[in-house]
């Protein structure tokens, strides 16, 4: 999947991405007071055990975004 679309979902989900709270080619990713990182590099693909720790570290289910 690639990046833009992985944050199109996570928005719909109910997360806030932060575009200037990031350095360089990462986001901010905000979900219920958690948060992490989302590198933004280009149109890169993200492989699907990367797109779960991501929701994991924010407490979002996979299958909700994936």
């Amino acid at each position: 999947m690639k990046v833009r679309q992985f944050l199109r979902k996570l928005s719909a989900a109910g997360c806030t991405i932060d575009e200037s709270r990031g350095k360089g080619g990462h986001m901010v990713v905000r979900y219920k007071g958690r948060w992490t990182t989302v590198p933004h590099h280009g149109s890169s693909d993200l492989t699907p055990n990367f797109m779960r720790l991501v929701c994991k570290q924010i407490g979002l289910d996979p299958k909700e975004v994936m």
